[in-house]
């Protein structure tokens, strides 16, 4: 049965009930209606629609917040101890606000026109925002977000209105959640990558077979022929500074002697400066003259040294 704002139901003998609206006061409201958003440009995470990969979402995201290392136990025990770290950092966060505030009311009441009030207003108001959620559970917003968006459809505005907070806030959250989730993964992928890769090689070491890049018939003339360790250890199939120290297990095994360390490439001091001057940063630096960019911060440190 549908309900209109201005309207009566009779029960029977003496008994009705009203909305108590009658059309006088309904000629002065305002309507709103709020309806689901249309076609999205991206498609729904798979997280959003999967309770597994949405604790285990929840719980990534909540621990990065509150920089701290993953911890032991179900998502659901991570996620707890999560927000209970959230919840005793607002002690700090509360007196950095009474701080902000004290600095702002006679900055206000002084010099109206300072553009630091500005500032101020932006950093008092995010903090607010963070300590009023945090102290609530912020994993009870995260979870409202995800629902009100992908489960019913609504768009940021809608959500906003049913969670109390701002449409940009709903928008950036979506984001950092999604960005939370590819890193996550790719680590995930990393980590297993690398335990397949220390698997294989100790398979191959009960079978008594070389790993790779240990057969010093090919790493042996390689050396000899004046590439560098590192070179070898990409020619070979390690990853960039990666399996160095094997190929050196292996030449001082097969009885080859070492190049002193000396060997390594070095970078003029004045050869950085005018680098750096020429507006590279040390990276650039490091990647052009083949050194780290430890060497070429060094360099440049030591020629300001001298020409002072």
């Amino acid at each position: 049965m549908q309900h209109y704002p201005v309207s009566a139901d009779f029960h029977g003998g003496d008994s009705w009930t009203s909305t108590g609206i009658d059309f006088s006061d309904y000629s002065r409201m305002a309507i709103q209606t709020r309806k689901q958003s249309g076609e999205r440009r991206l498609s729904t995470p798979s997280w959003a629609v999967n309770r597994t990969e949405l604790r285990e979402l929840l719980a990534v995201y909540l621990e990065h917040r509150a920089r701290i290392r993953p911890g032991v136990g179900s998502y659901y025990e991570r996620f707890l101890h999560a927000q209970a770290v959230l919840k005793r950092n607002c002690k700090r966060h509360i007196t950095t606000l009474d701080k902000l505030c004290a600095e702002y009311v006679p900055l206000k009441q002084s010099d109206p026109a300072n553009p630091r009030l500005r500032e101020l207003e932006i950093q008092i108001e995010t903090l607010d925002t963070r300590i009023r959620l945090e102290q609530v559970g912020y994993g009870k917003t995260l979870a409202g977000i995800v629902y009100y968006y992908y489960a019913l459809g609504l768009d940021s505005v809608g959500v906003a209105e049913q969670l109390k907070i701002k449409p940009p806030q709903v928008r950036g959250t979506l984001f950092r959640l999604h960005e939370c989730w590819e890193k996550f993964h790719e680590r995930e992928l990393e980590r297993q990558r690398r335990s397949l890769a220390k698997k294989k090689a100790w398979n191959r070491h009960k079978a008594g077979q070389p790993s790779i890049g240990c057969d010093a018939t090919s790493i042996v003339p390689k050396y000899l022929a004046g590439m560098s360790i590192p070179e070898i250890a990409l020619a070979v199939g390690y990853k960039e500074n990666s399996g160095r120290w094997i190929i050196r297990k292996t030449l001082r095994e097969a009885g080859v002697k070492l190049r002193p360390r000396s060997f390594v490439r070095k970078i003029e001091p004045a050869r950085a400066l005018e680098l750096r001057q020429q507006g590279l940063r040390y990276a650039e630096i490091a990647r052009q003259c083949g050194v780290s960019a430890a060497a070429a911060y060094k360099a440049v440190r030591t020629a300001l040294a001298a020409q002072a």
